[in-house]
């Protein structure tokens, strides 16, 4: 039964009550404002104060469940343009998303994960997007569901089209407990979330008579909404109701992400998918073809050059197309290492991946040995965060991630005003130390400054950058 729709108290069958926390409580009044419902329903909001109970009558003017019915039956019948990938700014189709809502209810704690999952259902001849919920309570998994979701090319109004429910209890499947599908038993798709939301507008999520009949309320707009995961803003307040058992939830939605809040769990973790290319640039990092870096210093004595390029070549590694960017480097003028090295740029967060390097090191010009040579998904190695998009002070991130051959960790420490290198003086230069606990009290700095990349790594100082 699904968190999108559904509160917990609906799901554990447990006799209505909706609470607030103590510092939610008066803005949550006041988004409540006018809204529809039937006339008979109350809803309670605890007391901050003292802890007594008010019941709030309910106006039944402004909008009613019947025509949020009528609605959502005028919008089956017109022509929409489904898409199983996509959403709108509240509502995400994207699969690798996934969102950790965890709190305390009723004494139990409590976790649900959702995930857009990387694959479709065909119910009521659509093709739908499936998203996976998987709820436990004190560590017990209680329920996994599939919900399946469409969402309109024209409007991006965002459809429910039903869900697969399995219930458990001690590991065993017990029962389906609001399984429905659209275009079964006189099933009907419903609307999750419109694309632009208005304060006072109801809709139809679920329209599975006598199995699923929630319907969604726009209560207002929060400016600011905290969670263990962030502050996030502009956010959605929805409130839902259910004639089948009247229950009630109030739900937040953050722009970019979903679902923030759903009434006492709380966003701790979202992982956004990502969106890969072989080419681009953040403020510090780029990759282009033709890119060039040039360093030179001195170490022991021996003059060390390194010359970094980014190749006009790509190498698919993981099943990313990655780009190529060759380091050689030199000591006395003689060839110590040549490694090929695979990035990737994220398009919307300009995170740059690193997907590992082919390594060849050399000996009076002979290949000797491939030392520290890895690839994203061989051998139990993983890609890693080389350089985030958006570099905030303190801000650590695992660079490489393949156990016993590199496991470098990166760390920023803060931004320099000013630094001076041969090939010039740069400002607002980002400062990264990095560490490996496979070579422990071993740090490496490295500064990088905007529109160049890296202009000092330990000895060697940037001498002469080609831009692309």
């Amino acid at each position: 039964m699904n968190r999108f729709t559904q509160s917990r108290v609906r799901r554990s069958r447990r006799p209505f009550q909706t609470h607030f926390d103590t510092l939610e409580q008066r803005s949550l009044l006041s988004l409540l404002g006018r809204y529809s419902h039937a006339a008979a329903e109350i809803v309670r909001v605890e007391n901050a104060e003292d802890g007594s109970h008010n019941a709030a009558a309910v106006d039944a003017v402004l909008s009613d469940r019947a025509a949020a019915r009528r609605s959502t039956a005028a919008r089956g019948a017109a022509t929409l343009d489904f898409a199983s990938v996509g959403g709108n700014t509240y509502f995400l189709l994207q699969p690798g998303l996934t969102l950790t809502l965890e709190g305390i209810d009723d004494g139990e704690f409590v976790q649900v994960i959702i995930t857009v999952l990387n694959e479709t259902q065909m119910v009521d001849g659509v093709e739908t997007r499936v998203v996976e919920e998987r709820e436990s309570a004190d560590g017990q998994l209680i329920e996994v569901s599939r919900n399946f979701f469409a969402v309109d090319r024209n409007t991006n109004d965002v459809y429910y089209f039903g869900e697969d429910v399995d219930d458990y209890e001690n590991g065993v499947i017990v029962g389906h407990d609001g399984a429905w599908r659209s275009g079964v038993d006189g099933a009907r798709f419903g609307l999750i979330m419109p694309a632009n939301p208005q304060r006072g507008m109801t809709y139809m999520q679920e329209n599975a008579p006598g199995v699923a009949e929630d319907t969604g309320l726009v209560l207002g707009f929060r400016r600011n909404v905290r969670t263990p995961a962030g502050t996030f803003q502009n956010v959605l307040a929805v409130r839902e109701t259910s004639p089948l058992d009247q229950s009630a939830s109030i739900k937040f939605y953050a722009p970019g992400v979903g679902m923030i809040r759903d009434d006492k769990l709380k966003l701790v973790n979202v992982t956004r998918p990502l969106d890969l290319t072989s080419t681009g640039r953040n403020t510090y990092f780029i990759l282009e073809p033709g890119h060039t870096l040039t360093f030179e210093g001195e170490e022991d004595g021996d003059q060390v050059q390194l010359v970094v390029t980014v190749l006009n070549e790509t190498q698919t590694v993981d099943g990313v197309e990655t780009r190529v960017v060759e380091e050689r480097e030199t000591v006395n003028g003689a060839l110590v290492e040549v490694s090929r090295n695979f990035f990737a740029i994220d398009r919307g967060t300009g995170d740059v991946y690193y997907f590992g390097e082919d390594v060849d090191d050399y000996e009076n010009g002979v290949i000797v040995g491939h030392d520290g040579a890895w690839r994203s998904g061989v051998d139990g190695a993983q890609f890693g965060l080389f350089q985030p998009g958006a570099p905030r002070r303190g801000m650590e991130f695992k660079q490489e991630d393949a156990p016993g051959v590199a496991e470098d960790t990166g760390r920023v420490v803060g931004f320099r005003r000013n630094v001076r290198v041969p090939a010039g003086t740069f400002q607002n230069v980002l400062a990264v130390r990095e560490t490996t606990p496979l070579e422990p009290g071993a740090v490496s700095n490295k500064l990088y400054a905007p529109g160049v990349g890296m202009i000092v790594d330990d000895i060697l100082r940037l001498v002469n950058v080609t831009p692309a």
